[in-house]
Order: structure tokens, then sequence, then C-alpha cells
């Protein structure tokens, strides 16, 4: 089998299902593209029925995918986390900011008034 490494062309791929991969077949010669195809959808049709056979709990929709997206929801909260957090930051800046501006104001007052008493 010949395989085109300097091919620029658009990509070719086949997609796959669940635990069988897509199939990518941009670099190979397009003489052999029918057979692999065909190898490609008998592969998923086997994975389909070895799934088929497996015991509920076994299955890749019931461990891989159950593991994706518990993975899918701890990442979620992870991010909603972070993003209270920077507000939480973000509101005690501002607050020690204004603070800060206040106690310029006083100190430019308190200053203004003791020149005004002189």
């Amino acid at each position: 089998m010949d395989f085109n490494v300097k091919n620029t062309g658009k990509p070719y791929i086949v997609p796959g299902f669940q635990g069988v991969m897509d199939l990518d077949l941009t670099c190979v010669d397009k003489k052999h593209h029918e057979e692999l195809v065909k190898q490609h959808i008998k592969d998923i049709d086997d994975y389909k029925l070895e799934q088929a056979t497996m015991k509920p709990r076994l299955r890749y929709e019931n461990t891989i995918l159950k593991a994706m997206r518990i993975h899918k929801i701890e990442e979620d909260a992870l991010k909603l986390r972070s993003a209270q957090e920077k507000e939480r930051i973000a509101r005690q800046d501002k607050d020690r900011y204004e603070r800060y501006q206040r106690t310029v104001m006083l100190k430019e007052l308190t200053g203004v008034s003791e020149n005004i008493s002189k």
C-alpha cells in the first residue's frame, strides 16, 4: 500500500463510532479508499455486535462515555468555581481601591482645612 505523504488536498476522514476511531485517508492513495472504507464499516459492524453481546455494565456507553460525562461535569463545575473566585477577587479589589480613594480624599480634605486655618 502506497502512502502519499505529500498530499496537500483536503482531508478525507471517515467517521468512526464510539470505540472505533475515525479513519483518516488523507494521505492514502485513492485506489485503496474503497477497500479501506469497506473494512472500516465492517469493523464498526463487528464492534456493534461485540457490544451487543456484552453485559450492559461493561459496554462502551456505560463505561467510557459515563466517565467522559463525569469529567465534563467536573470540568464545568471547576470553570464555574473559577469564575466565581475571579468575581470575588474583583469585588475585593474594587472595594480595596474605593477605600484607598476615600482615604486619599480625606487626607486631601484635612490638608486643605489645615491650610485654611493657618
